[in-house]
């Protein structure tokens, strides 16, 4: 703490002298609404208003909180912000007063509306639409999926749970003594705690705002609490609730770079954690150790946090100053300053949508730090270039080196090169890498002993073929963290405002209808009325708004648009009915929505995914031998215990891993690691590749190895051998973040896995297919390929692709459900850009509660030019709405209809998720992966410009389809015929140079329909004879042939 001290001046000193008592109302924020864990609120929130009456502040009550909990919340007393002389129960002035006029104290002032409470929930909610059913109330997605209602009867034991660890939490800091306190176990515990239970529960229960879990708003307003207070303490002066804004601190650095820049998997873990070291680190120094912010994102891009805004700019750059020496300083000493991060503070801003514009910064600008002189360098000073430094006895025995067992090392002239993984520091020419690279490696070896049940190594995973495979999804969020697609999702609809009921300022009832044949021209209208004058009270807005607290009419508008207009759709404060309306019935970006936004994706990869993963049946696929079957599958999630005769020769071998044989045996290039503290090797290999190794039948013989980093070999005799019980599954999981899963799988493997992240994908995402696009790409390489170009050329995939295309519905049915009386339940959809390849797509129009429909997030943006004179305006859900032009810069007026009202014929602006695959047979093929940003495609081995690649997403299923139909056995195709077919269309498409071109020209058409009757045998009117035809015109053909025959190395019939 001295050590902060010094960093700051007086200003700044306020933060740690407070330290306590903001971290005590950061708890104090987070746990306010602590009422609404409970199924009283749920059930005083729903439609059946049972009970009728449930102030969710009032529960301190032994009913709803233990007293033992009560008693220690009471004694827990703070000196007022400016009032040292009165004292308040910091903890019960924030549960208990934060609703209602009643304002005790200065720290409670900050909290309650307009304060941070404000800032979050009346943001957040708009104005919510829907009353839930008590017992069928659901939790929404940031994207409208409701998998299952609400627990209510586990309510109170989530509550229960909570209170026992606050309790106990609370306890160390009543009983503290000194004042000497654990902050970050302390925090730690209470906000994991909170995340756990919060989580299961709502801060609105009615639809649509029902996306936001009492958890999302919690954290965000704690996280909005904890920075105000620090501005006030650093400005030394009260601010104005409504006048509170903030800043974003973006920590930026190149994580891929520094990743990538390894051969193998242990190299790559290792990075990845170190980086995670330092987020960790820089978390706990703005969090807890100067508390002055906390954490609202982390990608590939960095670290972000919401923070203070000081009054005055030369508080605001000490601020940042105290940042960017503690951030470089770890940096430094963790990984010798190998990159370096840039360190930017955005504008100010009440709403928190600025963090959509520093991600994005943060993507399209690689961080180029020019604050330090990164501290490998001073390795290669001359005074400290000292060889023996250079040198590590681990890595000196491997290669045995004679200066090192003769002991002459040190008078011996050493050459000094610069290490090959790192490229920075210096390494003895006699090692393959530097003291720390190697120190990485190996001690990422030993923390993988203590979680056997995973894999770091490439042999493990690889299957038959020895070829894995790259996996990785990344989502597009810019324009959700932005808050600019909000913009299209409601959290109220026309339906829950028509016939609503509202009083005037005399009591007198009125009715607010609607003309429900063109609603949206009706609503306008009557906002038209109400916006005639401005000075006017109209309590028509009663029945629109939970904002309006008879205000007069300008008062209100300016309220409900001044921190929700963050995208500058209103020109010189002058509100039109449009605009307006927009802003009465959209969603809106609260913090706590643009965190559960991006915790919904980060969820979605890191366990529904990881569910697919841990499926056992994913990594069986390329076994075909029926006899062995059994004993193949068990052996694919197995291991191998080897331990060795004692003697002089044992004694010298040093931890790493090795090719071995066994002597008298057919088994040879058995890739395994010793572990020197347990005196055992283990087999780091896929076992079904050694289908003859007996185990119980290897004691006494010789086990000759020879060691990856070096030529030395020994002879060792094993003492025994056995099957590890501990199985393990062949994937390695190499990054997750909210828009990007990285993951390593057999080659076997991946394409099935693929379609399964695709299937989650079109269930938890229907609604929004649209707006929110997954895009898949899978990378093949042998196992000894260096993994750094996999990863690059993942990267490279998707780079180009466009972000909008303009879709023509070509038709629209109705898919119903068998259960439900033949209702529908999601629409299908088949789309065609113009280029003509077609997609089809599944769009859910239900809630989680079949028998409700959707009427807030299945919507359709239209261009308005394309679809002019195709009466766009006058269906029942037409909406007006604004998003950014394609250039992403100016902003444009666009239609809206929800996806059944479209019709056959109507032009869509549609963001389409792609899929796309490569071969690496060499490094350098990565570099030809680049998309023709005109015909969004990339160039194809037998097409040239006419390539399928990348697909779009949904045609997925057309791969295994294809390759199907090719293994129906009552076509009894064979792989002659697969190849005679392909080699003859392949020759056909290069001898009339017809790859460039549109490959469904007349004569190549005949030659592809006389191609599949006379050689794959196939008559005209079989049900699959378009389909193939169809597959090898668009190119799909070729490329599962590639994909199946040469990288999978399938064959027809599975023989």
């Amino acid at each position: 703490m001295s050590v902060i001290k010094n960093m700051c001046s007086k200003n700044m000193e306020s933060i740690i002298k407070h330290r306590d008592l903001i971290l005590l109302a950061e708890i104090g924020a987070l746990i306010h609404d602590l009422g609404k864990l409970s199924e009283e609120f749920v059930g005083h929130s729903s439609v059946e208003k049972e009970p009728e009456k449930f102030p969710h502040n009032k529960i301190f009550d032994p009913n709803y909180m233990p007293k033992s909990l009560m008693d220690i919340i009471d004694k827990i007393e703070v000196d007022d912000l400016f009032q040292s002389k009165k004292k308040i129960k910091i903890l019960r002035e924030l549960i208990e007063n934060h609703h209602g006029r009643n304002r005790k104290s200065n720290l409670l002032k900050i909290l309650k509306a307009p304060g941070c409470d404000a800032a979050d929930s009346g943001v957040d909610k708009g104005t919510p639409g829907r009353k839930q059913s008590k017992d069928n109330t659901f939790i929404s997605t940031a994207f409208g999926y409701e998998k299952r209602p609400i627990n209510l009867s586990q309510l109170k034991s989530f509550r229960d749970e909570f209170c026992d660890v606050l309790e106990k939490e609370l306890s160390k800091i009543k009983n503290a003594k000194d004042g000497v306190l654990d902050w970050k176990e302390i925090r730690a515990n209470i906000f994991k705690s909170a995340e756990q239970t919060f989580s299961k529960a709502l801060g609105e229960t009615r639809r649509a705002s029902n996306d936001v879990t009492l958890w999302d708003h919690s954290y965000s307003v704690a996280s909005l609490y904890k920075a105000a207070l620090a501005k006030i303490l650093i400005d030394n002066e009260l601010t104005g609730p409504q006048d509170l804004k903030w800043r974003i601190l973006s920590i930026n650095f190149d994580k891929l770079k520094f990743m990538g820049s390894s051969y193998n998997i242990p190299d790559t873990l290792r990075r990845k954690e170190l980086l995670e070291g330092i987020e960790e680190k820089i978390k706990n120094f703005i969090e807890v150790e100067f508390p002055v912010g906390n954490e609202i994102y982390r990608d590939e891009t960095g670290i972000y946090f919401g923070i203070p805004n000081p009054k005055d700019n030369s508080k605001q750059e000490e601020l940042k100053n105290i940042f960017t020496e503690e951030v470089i300083r770890l940096f430094q000493d963790v990984i010798d300053g190998e990159i370096l991060p840039e360190i930017n503070i955005s504008k100010d801003s009440r709403p928190l949508t600025i963090l959509g514009n520093a991600i994005g910064k943060g993507k399209n600008q690689p961080p180029v730090s020019q604050v330090a002189i990164p501290k490998w360098k001073d390795k290669w000073n001359k005074d400290n270039l000292n060889k023996t430094a250079l040198l590590d006895e681990g890595l000196c025995k491997i290669v045995g080196c004679k200066y090192y067992d003769n002991n002459t090392c040190k008078k011996h002239k050493i050459n000094v090169e610069v290490c090959p993984i790192c490229g920075k520091r210096p390494k003895c020419e006699k090692q393959n890498l530097c003291k720390i690279c190697f120190g990485r490696r190996d001690g990422r070896a030993v923390e993988w002993f203590g979680e056997p049940e995973k894999t770091i190594w490439l042999d493990e995973v690889s299957d038959l073929n020895n070829r894995v495979a790259v996996i990785t999804a990344r989502f597009d969020l810019s324009k959700w963290l932005n808050g600019e697609y909000l913009n299209t999702l409601f959290s109220q609809w026309f339906d829950d405002v028509n016939g609503r009921e509202y009083k005037d300022d005399t009591n007198n009832k009125y009715t607010f209808n609607l003309d429900m044949s063109e609603p949206y021209y009706s609503l306008v209208g009557k906002l038209k009325a109400l916006l005639s004058n401005q000075q006017e009270k109209r309590p028509e807005f009663k029945a629109i708004s939970e904002a309006y607290h008879d205000q007069s009419t300008k008062d209100f508008v300016g309220a409900i648009v001044k921190e929700r207009d963050h995208l500058g759709i209103v020109q010189n404060n002058d509100v039109t009915e449009d605009q307006l309306a927009l802003f009465l019935f959209k969603k809106h970006p609260s913090p706590a929505r643009l965190r559960r936004i991006w915790k919904t994706t980060n969820y979605f990869f890191d366990s529904y995914i990881n569910e697919i993963f841990k499926q056992k049946e994913n990594y069986l696929i390329d076994i075909k031998d029926e006899k062995n079957g059994d004993k193949l599958k068990e052996r694919r999630f197995s291991r191998i215990r080897i331990t060795i005769e004692e003697d002089s020769e044992e004694k010298r071998v040093i931890s790493g891993s090795y090719k071995g044989s066994i002597l008298d045996t057919s088994i040879s290039d058995l890739i395994l690691y010793w572990n020197k503290e347990k005196g055992e090797f283990i087999s780091i290999c896929n076992l079904q590749s050694y289908p003859n190794i007996e185990p119980e039948t290897l004691s006494g013989k010789k086990l000759k190895i020879k060691s990856e980093t070096s030529d030395r070999e020994q002879s060792l005799t094993i003492k025994e051998a056995i099957v590890d019980a501990t199985k393990y599954l062949p994937f390695v999981k190499l990054f997750t973040s909210p828009d990007k899963f990285q993951v390593i799988v057999p080659t076997s493997s991946a394409l099935s896995i693929a379609k399964k992240i695709k299937e989650k994908y079109e269930t938890e995402f229907s609604k929004v297919q649209n707006r929110l696009p997954l895009h898949i790409g899978v990378v093949y390489i042998p196992k000894k390929h260096p993994i750094y170009t996999a990863l690059d050329t993942s990267e490279r995939m998707f780079k180009e692709a466009k972000k909008i295309e303009n879709l023509e519905i070509i038709e629209t049915s109705n898919n119903v459900d068998a259960d439900a009386d033949g209702e529908c339940i999601s629409k299908k959809i088949t789309l065609k850009n113009n280029t003509g390849t077609t997609t089809i797509i599944n769009v859910s129009i239900k809630t989680g509660d079949k028998n409700i429909f959707d009427d807030y997030y299945p919507f359709y943006i239209l261009n308005k030019e394309l679809n002019e004179g195709r009466n766009i305006e006058e269906r029942k859900t037409y909406f007006e709405t604004y998003i950014k032009d394609e250039e992403n810069k100016n902003l444009k007026k666009v239609d809206l209809l929800h996806v059944t009202d479209l019709q056959k014929g109507d032009r869509i602006d549609y963001a389409p998720s792609y899929f796309d695959f490569q071969f690496l047979e060499t490094s350098t093929r990565r570099f030809e992966i680049k998309l023709d940003k005109d015909i969004n495609k990339r160039k194809h081995d037998i097409l040239g410009e006419k390539s399928p690649r990348p697909y779009y997403l949904e045609n997925l299923d057309n791969f295994t389809k294809l390759w199907e139909i090719l293994n129906d056995k009552n076509y009894k195709i064979t792989s002659s015929q697969i190849n005679n077919l392909n080699a003859l269309l392949t020759s056909k498409i290069h001898d009339w140079c017809i790859g460039n071109s549109k490959l469904n020209m007349p004569e190549f058409e005949d030659l592809v329909e006389d191609s599949i009757v006379n050689i794959l045998r196939i008559n005209k009117e079989d049900y699959n004879f378009k389909f193939i035809k169809d597959a090898i015109l668009s190119g799909l053909f070729f490329d599962v042939i590639e994909l199946y025959t040469k990288i999978m190395k399938e064959k027809i019939g599975g023989k």
